[in-house]
């Protein structure tokens, strides 16, 4: 009894010793503070999440504005602004039982304004132990709360002309006219459709078809025309009831599309480039050069946008100006083409297609005293005015392949025997040759081995003839045996000079695309997985295998030639006019290398240049009797993969004080000398101010495709 009682003292629990128990204490809940909710949403803002920042709102915030509304106005009002970036941070917070104020900073990049900084609050509420943004409009920026709205008046300068060396315009601002109707105004819909079909060229019924399931009190669009065409016939058009033009300008440029592969056309902002356009400060829908001088010179034919940025009321009024900012006026181009010589070129590549047959080609005029491009033509070529006429008012029109390719400077092909001087050269330098030295053309060369014997143009040879008089004749066997001769010495001797005139790179044209072509070499080939082989040099050496050049290269390399070893950058642009910002800016020639030729090397060059037109043995001689000025040049004929090849001819004149070298390339037509060079003697007399000899017709052609 007593053990007992002592068992149940001892088990009793004892209030020093509480044993653990499973069930935790319950714990408070403690909710964010303001200021995580506010540093939530402006990180959210930087970052363009308007889903989170819409979950941080208050729950009665939530009731006044949609989360697409809400996106919609922070996008609609940066829009407006042409933010570009945003920042915000959290500056201090004052919290009293369950509402909040948390001071912020907030900054908007914009490309016209800099930074527009602005110290804004927001408000906070504790609900449902969280603490939630009691949203409105003035969140976006001060100001814009109660309806406000942010507005953007845009100064856009027009855009500057572009001229030819003599201030002639060939790209400038000019006026078209849409010409319209409210079709319950009209009175007399016969006269009024048949004046407009005179006008527009569009049938009666086509016209009539454009407004009849309209809206008869609007304004309906027939056709745009240009501004020249509204005026002859506006007294006719004005006296129609029911009409309406309305103006507007646009770009123009010289009918028929004078110099368009050089000057380009302007077309609406590509949308693969429209945030880097949107961050130089265009709103958006601006219309942009997109190819040639229009793309190149945009930074200055487009000028600075300006602008102010207003907070205005529901009706429009203006309740503060935020920022302002004057533009900056546009600057004009002034290029080194003659426009008269450009119209000639193109009407002189024009007639050859009437002569033998339509072809693609390309043509370039260069002074080589300083790389200024006189003229210069991809053939056939476009009317930049064409792309602007709208089939719709608002869209232009895109261009195809067909006309748009500047084959001038991106035209790649093997410049057959117009390579020759560069393989003469690379031969003299060497110390293989002199000018004097002789060669043997039986009309055939079998220094590979009979089995790939290789034959001149000549059937019959040329034979003993100088290393002068093989350039003036294009002797093929004898630049076989130069060519042969100088790999033999070292491989690179040949692909060096080639690389010396200019040909494998790109001649530093900066105003259009250009491509560097080919020079193959041993490094070339091996690159391929293949071998250099003497026959690689053999075809090297009359300007074919892998050899690429372009019309472009070619003018530099000759210009070169006929000043005395000076390798020019092209150029286009000499000048950029001035508005409001000081003087204007000349741009000077620029030297980019000399040939690494003695002077009697290139005195024995232009020799046999010169005798192409006045040698008995020249292979441009029959076309060039009678010509007023002494002229120099080299015929080609380059193989291609098609069945007639490419026809070449590069010259210079006058021969004793060279003021232009003109390049000529003529594709799948037949030989250098029967076709590109009477063309080339066309660009030449039209440059002299004489009078063009017609282009001789093509006779049948009995020569294989090497001269």
């Amino acid at each position: 009894m007593l053990t007992l009682i002592a068992l149940v003292a001892c088990s009793a629990p004892q209030p020093t010793s509480i044993p653990p128990t499973d069930v935790p204490p319950t714990a408070t809940r403690i909710p964010p503070s303001p200021d995580d909710t506010a540093k939530v949403f402006l990180s959210a803002w930087q970052q363009a999440d308007y889903a989170t920042m819409y979950q941080q709102l208050a729950p009665n915030a939530r009731l006044q504005v949609s989360d697409t509304d809400l996106a919609d106005l922070y996008r609609k009002a940066q829009a407006e602004a042409a933010v570009i970036n945003v920042r915000a941070q959290v500056r201090s917070s004052v919290k009293q039982r369950g509402a909040a104020q948390v001071t912020f900073h907030e900054e908007w990049d914009t490309p016209l304004f800099g930074t527009l900084q602005a110290d804004n609050v927001m408000t906070l509420t504790l609900s449902e132990n969280r603490w939630g943004i009691e949203w409105d409009a003035g969140l976006i920026w001060p100001g814009l709360a109660g309806g406000n709205l942010l507005r953007m008046t845009w100064a856009i300068p027009a855009r500057a002309n572009i001229y030819d060396r003599d201030g002639l315009g060939l790209a400038y601002e000019g006026t078209n006219v849409t010409l319209g109707v409210v079709p319950q105004q009209i009175t007399d819909e016969p006269a009024l459709l048949q004046v407009l079909s005179q006008v527009t060229g569009l049938a009666p019924e086509a016209i009539k078809a454009r407004y009849a399931q309209s809206n008869p009190s609007w304004y309906i669009p027939i056709m745009e025309v240009p501004g020249d065409i509204y005026i002859q016939n506006r007294p006719a058009l004005d006296a129609l009831s029911g009409f309406q033009a309305r103006s507007k300008s646009v770009r123009m440029y010289r009918p028929g599309g004078v110099a368009a592969h050089a000057i380009g056309y302007i077309g609406l902002i590509p949308q693969a480039g429209m945030e880097t356009y949107r961050a130089r400060g265009y709103r958006g829908d601006e219309w942009v050069g997109l190819v040639g001088l229009e793309r190149w010179g945009e930074k200055y034919l487009a000028g600075t946008h300006g602008g102010q940025l207003d907070i205005v009321d529901a009706q429009g009024q203006v309740v503060s100006t935020l920022a302002g900012q004057r533009p900056v006026l546009s600057r004009p181009l002034y290029t080194s083409i003659k426009r008269k010589l450009q119209e000639d070129v193109e009407k002189i590549l024009n007639t050859a297609d009437i002569v033998y047959g339509p072809h693609k080609a390309a043509a370039i005029v260069m002074d080589p005293n300083n790389g200024q491009i006189l003229a210069i033509s991809s053939h056939p070529g476009f009317d930049p005015t064409e792309l602007l006429r709208p089939g719709s008012v608002t869209q232009p029109l895109t261009p195809t392949e067909k006309s748009y390719v500047s084959r001038a400077t991106v035209g790649l092909y093997p410049p057959g025997s117009t390579f020759k001087p560069i393989v003469m050269a690379a031969g003299l330098e060497s110390g293989l040759f002199t000018p004097d030295s002789t060669f043997n053309d039986p009309g055939y060369w079998d220094g590979l081995g009979e089995a790939y014997r290789k034959t001149c143009w000549k059937k019959d040879g040329h034979g003993i003839i100088s290393l002068v008089n093989a350039l003036s004749a294009s002797c093929n066997v004898t630049f076989y045996q130069v060519g042969f001769a100088e790999n033999k010495k070292d491989v690179n001797l040949l692909p060096n000079m080639a690389r010396a005139f200019g040909l494998g790179r790109l001649t530093g044209l900066a105003e259009l695309d250009e491509k560097e072509g080919v020079v193959p070499d041993a490094a070339y080939k091996k690159a391929k997985g293949e071998v250099w082989y003497d026959g690689d040099a053999v075809n090297l050496s009359i300007g074919q295998g892998d050899l690429q050049v372009t019309p472009l290269q070619m003018a530099v390399a000759y210009s070169a030639i006929a000043n005395g070893g000076t390798l020019y950058k092209p150029m286009l642009v000499t000048r950029i006019g001035s508005k409001d910002q000081g003087p204007e800016e000349v741009i000077a020639p620029q030297v980019v290398g000399k040939l690494p030729v003695k002077p009697e090397t290139l005195d024995a060059i232009r020799q046999g240049l010169r005798g192409v037109i006045a040698s008995p043995l020249g292979t441009a001689k029959n076309y060039y009797y009678g010509i007023l000025v002494k002229v120099a040049g080299k015929t080609g004929t380059a193989e291609t993969a098609n069945a007639k090849p490419d026809a070449w001819f590069v010259a210079y004149a006058p021969f004793d004080a060279p003021e232009i070298v003109v390049v000529v390339i003529v594709e799948n037509v037949g030989q250098g000398s029967a076709v590109a060079s009477p063309i080339a003697r066309n660009i030449i007399e039209a440059y002299f101010g004489y009078g063009l000899t017609p282009l001789p017709p093509l006779s049948p052609e009995t020569q294989p495709a090497d001269r």
